[in-house]
């Protein structure tokens, strides 16, 4: 008695890189997430081509909470620095 069993193609790694991704959106303050998120997106493509949609929506939200958090911290930091006075334009007395 023989089974014959359908193998499904695994979709892991386009699921991990979109959850990576959502989850960046609440966790957008540090960098690994989205770089991780990025990483698995794009091993993701090469690897599951019929999941692509969620690698490449996985990369986007990566790459969008990637760049969008760099942009915070250096808002953060100018205006840290701007409070400080140790700012570009700072007059030297």
């Amino acid at each position: 008695m023989s089974t014959n069993q359908v193998q499904g193609a695994s979709s892991a790694w386009s699921i991990t890189s979109l959850v990576i991704g959502i989850a960046s959106i609440f966790m957008g303050w540090t960098f690994l997430a989205p770089i991780a998120g990025i990483v698995v997106g794009v091993m993701a493509k090469g690897r599951e081509p019929h999941a692509r949609t969620m690698a490449n929506w996985g990369i986007g939200l990566n790459v969008v909470m990637l760049v969008g958090s760099l942009l915070l911290w250096i808002l953060f930091g100018g205006a840290i620095l701007a409070l400080l006075g140790i700012g570009a334009f700072a007059s030297v007395s």
